[in-house]
C-alpha cells in the first residue's frame, strides 16, 4: 500500500516549492509564527507509538470499541452537499464530491476508507487523507487515499500563506523509505483537540496507556498458569517411598498415560498412595475483575454505552444504540463533515455558499417527537405544521383562496378567533353565529361557512360556523338552549 501510494505522490515532489505571498497583516503573522514554534521532532521520534498500537489492538476491548464506531461512520451516503438559498440550505444533487466519497481510488470502496480514517483518529487522535489533483491544489480532484497517520506529521515550520487559496496552510511530511513533502493544500487532516500540541490530535489511547499495559500483563500471567512451564503444579501423587527407581517410574509413566494432560502433576516417594490438589491464587489476584474494570475504562473512553452488546432487541437496546449515535458517531461525522467543508469542497468546485452535512443518524423517540408535535402544534401556523410532517403546503383555491393567510400566517390556536371576522368581511356583513350576527347565513356565505367548519375542527353543521365550541371562555358565548343571551360562554 505505501509503495503503490508512493508512485503515485512522487510527481508532487518537486511541485511542492511554491512562491509563497507574503503575510500582509503584521498581527496574523505573529501569531501564526507564535503558533508554530511549538517543539515538534521528525516523523517517527515517538518510539512507543507502535508499541501502544500494537496492545490497542490485540486488546479486545479497544478491538470491539473502535471497530463498533468504525462499521457506523462508514456510510458514505449520510453525507450530502448543500447550497445556501436564502435563509435554507437545499441539496446540490450534481455535486461530484458525494460520489467521490462513494469510489475514493481503484482500490477501495468508499466504506473501507472511512472505516480507515475512523481507526486511526481513534487510536492516535490523527487521519489523514491526500488528494490526488492534476497540478497541486487545484480541482478536480481525481482520487482519494488515506494515508497511515503514523507515518504523516504536520510541518508547522513550512507555514506560509498558500499562493493558490490565499489562506494560511502547513506542509507535511510523509515517510515513505525517505521524507517527502506532501502539499498542504491537498491534505485533509482529520484530527482531535489536543492542548499540548495545536497540530496534532490527542490520541485515545493517552489515558489507557496504564490499562493497556496492565491488561496484557494479566493475559500473559494467565497464558502462563497453563503454560508446561508452570513451576506450580495442579496436584501432587504420593506413592509408597519403598518403591524403587524401575517401579517408580513406571508407576510415573502410568499416570502421566493415564491422567496427564496439560495442566501438570507432581509424582513423589512420600507414603501411601493419594493426591492432594493445590488451589492455584487466580481468585485472589482478581485477574477476571481487574480485566472487566479495564474494559469498562475502555469502553467509557470511547463512549461506547453500557449494554450496547448484551441487549439485542427492545427498549434496552434503543437506549444503547441512541446513546452511541448521540455521544460518538454523530458529533464524529459532523466532524468530518465540516473538515471536508474546510478542505475538500474548494477542490471539487465549493463555495462559500456550499457546505458538506452530515446527516442525523441519531435514532428518534417516535412517542416523544409526537408529544412535541402535539405541544408545539397550536402555536404554528398550519402549513408550518405541515412541514414538520415533511408534506407540500397547503393552497386554498377558488371562492376559498381569500383564506390563505389563515393556513400561512395565523397560529392554529387563533384560528378560531380570526375566521369568523374574514368570513364576516368576505359576506360584507356579520356572520350567522357570531356576535352580532342573526339569522342563517347567505347563500354566497355557504363556502365560507364550511371553510370556518373545517378550521374550526369539524364540530356543527357545514352551513353553520361552529363558533361556540372553539372559542376561548373569555370571550362573549351565543345564545344557547340553557343559557341567558349575553354573557360568557358556559364551560364544558
Amino acid at each position: 500500500m505505501p509503495n503503490l501510494l508512493g508512485r503515485g505522490l512522487r510527481y508532487f515532489v518537486e511541485a511542492v516549492k511554491f512562491a509563497a505571498a507574503p503575510f500582509t497583516n503584521p498581527t496574523l503573522r505573529r501569531i501564526l509564527f507564535d503558533y508554530t514554534r511549538v517543539p515538534t521532532g521528525t516523523v517517527g521520534e515517538e518510539a512507543d507509538v507502535g508499541h501502544y498500537l500494537r496492545l490497542a489492538a490485540c486488546n479486545p476491548a479497544v478491538f470491539s470499541s473502535i471497530t463498533t464506531i468504525a462499521d457506523r461512520v462508514s456510510d458514505t451516503s449520510v453525507f450530502l452537499v448543500k447550497r445556501k438559498a436564502g435563509a435554507e440550505w437545499v441539496d446540490v444533487a450534481d455535486h461530484p464530491l458525494p460520489g467521490l466519497l462513494m469510489r475514493p481510488n481503484s482500490l477501495m470502496s468508499g466504506s473501507l476508507l472511512l472505516s480507515d480514517t475512523a481507526w486511526w483518529y481513534e487510536l492516535l487522535g490523527n487521519a489523514y487523507w491526500f488528494l490526488v489533483t492534476d497540478t497541486p491544489g487545484r480541482g478536480p480532484i481525481r482520487e482519494i487515499w488515506p494515508l497511515p497517520a503514523d507515518r504523516v506529521r504536520p510541518d508547522p515550520m513550512t507555514l506560509r500563506i498558500s499562493a493558490i487559496t490565499g489562506k494560511p496552510v502547513i506542509d507535511y511530511a510523509y515517510q515513505l523509505g525517505s521524507i517527502i513533502t506532501l502539499p498542504g493544500e491537498n491534505v485533509v487532516h482529520f484530527r482531535t483537540a489536543n492542548p499540548f500540541d495545536p497540530w496534532r490530535g490527542l490520541s485515545k489511547l493517552s489515558p489507557l496507556q496504564n490499562n493497556l499495559t496492565m491488561d496484557s500483563a494479566q493475559l500473559k500471567w494467565l497464558g502462563s498458569y497453563y503454560d508446561k512451564g508452570n513451576a506450580v503444579p495442579a496436584s501432587i501423587v504420593s506413592v509408597p517411598p519403598t518403591l524403587d527407581d524401575a517401579d517408580f517410574d513406571a508407576v510415573v509413566r502410568d499416570i502421566q498415560d493415564q491422567f496427564g494432560g496439560k495442566r501438570q502433576t507432581a509424582v513423589v516417594r512420600a507414603g501411601d498412595l493419594k493426591v492432594e490438589v493445590i488451589q492455584h491464587s487466580i481468585a485472589d489476584m482478581q485477574v477476571v475483575e481487574n480485566r472487566a474494570k479495564n474494559a469498562e475504562e475502555v469502553r467509557r473512553v470511547f463512549k461506547i454505552p453500557e449494554g450496547l452488546n448484551s441487549a439485542s432487541s427492545g427498549q434496552s437496546r434503543l437506549a444503547a444504540e441512541t446513546a452511541l449515535a448521540r455521544d460518538a458517531i454523530q458529533p464524529l461525522i459532523n466532524y468530518f463533515a465540516e473538515t471536508l467543508t474546510l478542505t475538500a469542497l474548494p477542490l471539487c468546485g465549493g463555495c462559500d455558499e456550499m457546505k458538506v452535512e452530515a446527516d442525523n443518524i441519531v435514532p428518534q423517540d417516535v412517542a416523544l417527537d409526537i408529544s412535541q408535535y402535539q405541544a408545539y402544534a397550536p402555536d404554528r401556523t398550519i402549513n408550518e405544521n405541515r412541514k414538520k410532517q415533511d408534506l407540500p403546503p397547503l393552497t386554498l383555491k377558488g371562492d376559498l383562496a381569500a383564506f390563505q393567510v389563515l393556513v400561512d400566517e395565523v397560529p392554529q390556536q387563533l384560528i378560531a378567533v380570526l375566521a369568523p371576522l374574514l368570513v364576516q368581511k368576505a359576506g360584507g356583513g356579520p356572520a350567522a353565529g357570531l356576535p352580532g350576527g342573526l339569522g342563517t347565513p347567505a347563500p354566497a356565505l355557504n363556502a365560507h361557512a364550511q371553510l370556518l367548519h373545517m378550521l374550526t375542527g369539524g364540530q356543527g353543521a357545514p352551513q353553520q360556523p361552529a363558533w361556540s365550541v372553539v372559542q376561548p371562555q373569555a370571550l362573549p358565548g351565543p345564545v344557547g338552549p340553557q343559557g341567558p343571551e349575553t354573557g360568557d360562554a358556559t364551560p364544558g
